[in-house]
Parts: structure tokens; C-alpha cells; sequence
């Protein structure tokens, strides 16, 4: 039997519009994941503090100045490096680098003795009116002049050092003794005086420089 005309063209029909749904589909596609893409990490470098906040490194504390005045120094006949006849107390310890203190009794028109702490034994400074007139060098101190004269020191050695240059008179104080005084020939040195004072054996017990008057005075401010 045969397939009736219009049924064929029913089937026709239904197939066009099929294959027309079929030409026109296209699949959705799936979205793709999302890949979290963590950032390349940095090199781990400190950053330079900025100069406003760098703090400045403390600086060393300077280890005192040694003294300039040892047993080394040479007592000439206005003073004893550094110490110059005729500075005050003040100018001689900035000098030395150490404190002085006054030593034994006061006496009047403002005389005192100043010794350095800490300092040269057996120097001693004789001040009036706060500027030292004489330095004294006694007991067994190892300074000497700059001729090589001490304690111990002789009379005739005294003597050889400074050829026609002494004048020997008696001793005030000590029975024996003298004291033999250097006489400068240069008339800008003609205030100073050096003096060596000698017991009965004739040997230097102490010595002192300073201006006139006051180095011919004995020890102690009188």
C-alpha cells in the first residue's frame, strides 16, 4: 500500500525543521577554571634606611693626654717645659694636664706651693699673687738641667758645668753647705737665677730657677 502523498510531506517537513535545529546548535563549552598566579616573589633585600634615620655611631672618648711634664724634663732657668715662669696657676696645670694643690702653710702677700697631682715627685712651684716666681726640684727627683745637673750632683761638677759662670756663698741654713748660683751672661735672662743648694759633703741637695728676688729666698714661703 501506498504511503499517502500528504504524510510524506508531513515526515519532509519534520525533518527540514530537525536538520535546521541541528545546523544552527553549537555545544556550550564549559567555562575554563580560573588559575590564581601568585606574583613572583621579590628578592628578600633589606631596604636602605634612609640618612635621617641612620643614627650616628657614638664616637670614642679620647683617652686623657698623657702629662707633658716627667722626670725626663730639664728645669732651665725661666721655668720647666711647659711650665714658664710667670704664668699663673691655671696656665700651668692646662699646660701639664693635671690639677695642682698647694702644699704646707700659707704665708702672708699671698705666697703658696703648689705641687701636681698625680705629677713629677719632689717638683714643687712657688706662687705670689697666683703667678709662679720659681720652680724647685728636691728629695729625690730624677730631673736635671739641661747641662746633666741634679741631686747628687757635686760641687766641682757644678762647677765644670758651668765654667765661670757660679758664685759659691755660705749656706743659710745648713752648716757646710753652699750655694752655688748660676749667673746668666745674656742680659734678657738677667732676672733668672739658677741655684743649687749643697750639704756639708758638697753635694746638691736641691735646686730651683726663677726670677729675682724671690729664687735667692730660702724654702718655704717666709
Amino acid at each position: 500500500m501506498k504511503t499517502p502523498y500528504w504524510l510524506i510531506a508531513i515526515f519532509a517537513a519534520i525533518a527540514a525543521v530537525i536538520g535546521a535545529s541541528l545546523a544552527s546548535y553549537h555545544p556550550v563549552s564549559s567555562p575554563s577554571p580560573i588559575i590564581s598566579v601568585s606574583p613572583k616573589p621579590s628578592l628578600l633585600v633589606s631596604p636602605s634606611p634612609s640618612p635621617s634615620s641612620i643614627a650616628p655611631s657614638p664616637k670614642p672618648s679620647p683617652s686623657p693626654a698623657p702629662p707633658h711634664l716627667t722626670e725626663q724634663s730639664k728645669l732651665v732657668i725661666n721655668g720647666i717645659h711647659p711650665i714658664r715662669i710667670g704664668m699663673t696657676v691655671i696656665e700651668a696645670t692646662r699646660a701639664v694636664g693635671l690639677p695642682a694643690r698647694t702644699e704646707g702653710d700659707v704665708a702672708s702677700q699671698g705666697c703658696f706651693y703648689y705641687k701636681f697631682q698625680g705629677g713629677v715627685p719632689g717638683l714643687s712651684m712657688r706662687v705670689v699673687d697666683d703667678r709662679i716666681v720659681r720652680v724647685d726640684i728636691e728629695e729625690d727627683s730624677k730631673i736635671t738641667t739641661r747641662s746633666g745637673a741634679g741631686i747628687g750632683s757635686t760641687e766641682d761638677q757644678i762647677k765644670a758645668l758651668y765654667p765661670k759662670q757660679i758664685e759659691v756663698m755660705p749656706h743659710p741654713e745648713v752648716p757646710g753647705g753652699h750655694y752655688l748660683t748660676f749667673v746668666p751672661k745674656s742680659a734678657a735672662d738677667s732676672k733668672y737665677r739658677l741655684i743649687f743648694e749643697t750639704n756639708s759633703a758638697g753635694k746638691v741637695t736641691q735646686f730651683r730657677a726663677g726670677q729675682m728676688p724671690e729664687v735667692m729666698a730660702a724654702g718655704g714661703c717666709a
